[in-house]
């Protein structure tokens, strides 16, 4: 384990910078900050340099040389060793895509992101010219979110008082965990924390997270208060109004307006969008037009050049409505008239630097209407393992350990509600009918929120033997849990490879039998999903810590 400095800035890469040769850098404030950023000839010389060169592929208008495989970062954390080396050790072996976001481990995945990255240059393994940077913005959840309700007054008013221009800004309540705004003030924000974290004066690409959400039901906060948490559901449908599109496209251009001027400014080198509506009907509600926000970008742009340069959009064996269904107009350039593509059509005709994600994430509607997440790989069949007394064992240690907590008394400490989750989960573990769904609330919600306390608690070296104690307990009753349900993810992994087996041998040839205790746990349908995103899913397929 790697406990790191306590807080998230600076930390760790701030002291180590102090006694290590700098490369390429200048000093901002008391930070330094690499200079520089992904260019042609950079990413074509380290294409020249790895094993993997020759899965490279050009990114679209950038020209920039990417590996057909990236690096997410959605579950890095500064308490994980593992995750840190496992992104050092993918920039070794060539992968040279870098995607993060300020919503990620609560805003931790980021800045470990950024002493990793600063670490590697340092080291002169890699130079920054070799490496594009993708981070995003436009949604607001955990922190970021209690901030920016802790100002929402302050924002509401100088909407109030602003010109014309500002009155296009909104911010939409999606639901009460999730806001969504491409406000120019909220943007810049959001992009000065990448830079700030990553520790460079350049961001490569910046996406607008999931405009799609615009459209949503929930109201707009600068004119309308908040709604209360039981007043929207956790999925508002789209808004229907023809109202609040016009608002959604004065938004965009707006939005697109102000990453042009930082494009000149040369904070940021190209911007686009995360979606995933564009293999949506185009009659459905929330179907997200690629030809649009292409226009409106254009339109935006005070240059002869428009920056519109990326897309990212999922794409799996459970969701590859973006390669196979034709849902985006197209009517560009050989076209004898409008036809209709798939998206990634659409996006490699356009020239746009083409990212997937969640090649082993599918998200699906269960047999309850719900939306789930179904892991697209198998487990290890546990045989006899008594796991029902395993996980009351894991669960009954945990609730004594937090029975104990010194917090109990004492107010400086961290609140036990924050390490209470053998409690949470005794009285909540039922709603987890599926693996996906307990590991996205696991890795989004639970252990940004345990890392933190416990970091917190370590500050005061008295209680850094129970912390230890409670963090490790908790990651044994985590496991535990996965374990317990991964019986029923198995069955229907292997429902779905036999059916792919049967339409395409060559991509499903795998059997289920010859999997053990011992066995891989990511391969057979993994390996499959993973196989059908590269081939024929975009430029570079992005994977996690997973």
């Amino acid at each position: 384990m790697f406990l790191g400095t306590v807080g998230r800035r600076g930390g760790y890469y701030g002291r180590r910078m102090g006694n290590r040769r700098r490369v390429g850098g200048v000093r901002v404030g008391d930070k330094w900050k690499h200079t520089g950023a992904a260019s042609v000839e950079g990413t074509a010389s380290r294409r020249e340099k790895v094993p993997l060169g020759a899965g490279y592929r050009r990114a679209g208008k950038t020209g920039w040389s990417v590996g057909m495989v990236g690096v997410g970062t959605s579950r890095l954390s500064r308490i994980d060793s593992t995750c840190r080396q496992t992104v050092a050790d993918a920039l070794q072996a060539g992968c040279n895509v870098l995607h993060s976001s300020g919503n990620f481990q609560n805003g931790e995945a980021q800045s470990v992101l950024g002493e990793v990255l600063g670490e590697t240059l340092e080291n002169g393994d890699i130079r920054r010219e070799e490496v594009v940077l993708v981070s995003q913005g436009g949604t607001f959840q955990g922190g970021e979110l209690e901030c920016l309700k802790d100002k929402l007054e302050d924002v509401r008013r100088d909407w109030q008082e602003g010109d014309d221009h500002r009155k296009n800004d909104l911010i939409i309540e999606v639901n009460p965990t999730l806001w969504c705004s491409f406000s120019p003030a909220l943007l810049r924000q959001q992009l000065e924390r990448s830079l700030e974290d990553l520790g460079v004066e350049t961001l490569d690409v910046f996406l607008l997270e999931y405009p799609e959400l615009l459209l949503s039901r929930g109201p707009n906060v600068l004119s309308s208060p908040p709604s209360s948490p039981d007043s929207l559901s956790t999925s508002s449908p789209p808004h229907h109004t023809q109202d609040r599109r016009a608002q959604v496209r004065d938004h965009l251009r707006q939005s697109f307006s102000y990453l042009e001027s930082e494009v000149q400014r040369g904070r940021l080198q190209y911007y686009g969008v995360v979606s995933d509506t564009l293999g949506f009907p185009p009659t459905h509600a929330g179907h997200t037009h690629l030809g649009e926000l292409l226009r409106l970008a254009e339109e935006a742009s005070s240059s002869d050049e428009c920056h519109f340069g990326a897309v990212l959009y999922p794409c799996n064996l459970l969701e590859g409505s973006t390669v196979t269904d034709s849902t985006q107009r197209w009517e560009g350039e050989g076209s004898q008239g409008p036809a209709m593509l798939p998206a990634s059509e659409w996006a490699r005709r356009a020239d746009l630097f083409r990212l997937t994600s969640r090649s082993l994430d599918a998200y699906v509607v269960n047999e309850k209407g719900e939306n789930d997440v179904f892991r697209l790989g198998n487990f290890s069949d546990r045989g006899e393992t008594d796991l029902p007394g395993m996980l009351k064992e894991a669960m009954d240690y945990t609730i004594h350990l937090e029975q104990l907590y010194p917090g109990q008394k004492d107010p400086k400490l961290p609140s036990p509600a924050t390490l209470s989750w053998g409690q949470v989960l005794a009285h909540n573990l039922h709603q987890f009918r599926s693996l996906g769904r307990w590991r996205d609330v696991l890795s989004r919600q639970i252990l940004p929120t345990l890392y933190k306390s416990v970091i917190e608690l370590q500050r005061d070296k008295r209680q850094i033997w129970w912390g230890s104690k409670y963090l490790k307990s908790c990651l044994s009753l985590f496991e535990r849990i996965s374990w317990s349900l991964e019986g029923p993810q198995n069955s229907r992994a292997d429902a779905i490879a036999s059916s792919i087996q049967g339409m395409h041998p060559a991509l499903g040839g795998w059997d289920p039998a010859v999997r053990t205790a011992k066995g891989d746990p990511s391969r057979d349908l993994a390996r499959t999903s993973l196989q059908s995103a590269l081939l024929s899913g975009g430029d570079c397929t992005l994977l996690g810590m997973r």
